[in-house]
């Protein structure tokens, strides 16, 4: 017996779901320490229940997929209107050489991934799966093209797998960057020559002098408005000139929309935004989508999937230590901060920007403080990837179809 939740019992559930993914998160250190979503700790809790409820009665619940979609289209809208491009300059060289590995990388997870999974005789969108969609691009990523390729290759458990290969992304990026760092510093015995610095964030160069408050938010809510309105304005443009095979999810409209906006507003100074409103909105957004989307996840249906899944992982973690080691240390300085770079991208190329974060702030706190590095990594992952990840995914997947 399936049992359909309407909006508000959606909305409801996904948010008793992601204060569950706070307690549990606050009282299981394990999980801060890989900096696990909360909105996925809750959520696995809560897939963990429904699979027993099922198992036990056949009763499976699931969510309304309009708020899913919504939360989702808003989310990616933050990230556009976050794309300042007189910020991503401030990362100079060392930013413009990350951002070409880092592009080049989503080629070769993807050609990894599909490859694993030709050996393995699974599905090829499985391999894409395990690729750069749930890797470079996490969870928020995975469940936007999870749809797609559920629609055009028939990939009944596109979701399940999503999850559990961006879940065990974070885990393995945030196991992998300490050791990496490590190894660097000793085997070229690097010195910081910044060691009187104390540890920070992007935070400092990114945000403006600006508080929480009503009108913040509700200014925030406009702009995701007006991205979502223009987004669904074009996507729907580009389904009539059929575009593509299959056609580019909504949300790719919608991050464009919001860049195009937050840049016009930041050259010609006609207004300033409150960004830690647009942010508080961001979280409130990709954590409920996350929510929301847990809640439907079907654990019972990834058994037989898991032992490829593991070998499919385990070889692209391998290919990510080699790289971080041998190309994205070298060509990003050979240095102290290309290390602390390096150990960031680890964890960006396996999970997501806190990822990236807690790699390197476990090493800056022995070692001393990289200014370039908590500048560069950060804005790499907070936008730059996401919109040259839907741009290489799209390569992909009309490839494969």
């Amino acid at each position: 017996m399936v049992l359909e939740l309407n909006t508000v019992q959606t909305l409801g559930l996904s948010i008793l779901v992601l204060y569950l993914g706070i307690f549990i998160t606050k009282k299981i250190k394990v999980f801060d320490k890989y900096k696990i979503p909360t909105p996925v700790v809750g959520g696995l809790i809560f897939s963990l229940f429904l699979s027993l409820l099922f198992y036990f009665t056949s009763i499976e619940i699931t969510p309304n997929e309009y708020l899913r979609d919504f939360f989702m289209v808003a989310f990616f809208s933050t990230i556009g209107l976050s794309a300042k491009i007189r910020v991503i300059l401030k990362g100079g060289k060392t930013l413009a050489s990350l951002m070409i590995l880092a592009t080049l990388f989503l080629f070769v997870q993807n050609a990894v991934g599909i490859f694993v999974a030709w050996s393995l005789g699974i599905p090829k969108a499985i391999g894409l799966l395990g690729g750069s969609i749930t890797l470079t691009g996490g969870h928020g990523t995975g469940i936007a093209w999870a749809g797609i390729l559920k629609k055009t290759f028939n990939l009944h458990l596109a979701n399940e797998i999503t999850i559990a290969c961006a879940t065990c992304g974070l885990v393995l990026g945030g196991l992998i960057g300490g050791p990496i760092g490590a190894y660097l510093i000793k085997k070229f015995n690097l010195k910081n020559k910044n060691k009187c610095l104390k540890a920070g964030n992007i935070d400092e160069y990114i945000h403006t002098e600006s508080i929480v408050d009503l009108d913040g938010i509700l200014e925030s809510i406009a702009f995701i408005s007006i991205c979502i309105i223009g987004g669904d304005f074009i996507h729907e443009w580009l389904q009539y000139i059929h575009y593509g095979s299959y056609g580019l999810p909504k949300y790719v409209s919608c991050l464009f929309i919001g860049i195009f906006i937050t840049n016009i507003i930041d050259f010609t100074k006609i207004h300033n935004t409150n960004e830690k409103s647009l942010a508080t909105c961001s979280d409130l957004s990709l954590g409920l989508f996350l929510s929301i989307t847990m809640m439907s996840v079907k654990l019972w249906d990834l058994v037989d999937l898991a032992l490829p899944l593991f070998i499919l992982l385990g070889t692209q973690t391998i290919f990510v230590i080699l790289y971080s080691i041998f190309v994205v240390y070298r060509f990003t300085g050979k240095n102290y901060d290309a290390c602390i770079i390096t150990a960031g991208y680890s964890g960006l190329a396996m999970g997501a920007t806190p990822t990236a974060i807690a790699n390197m702030s476990a090493l800056t706190q022995r070692y001393g403080y990289s200014v370039i590095a908590f500048i560069v990594v950060p804005l790499i992952g907070a936008f730059f990837v996401d919109i040259a990840n839907t741009l290489v995914i799209n390569l992909f997947v009309g490839w494969l179809a």
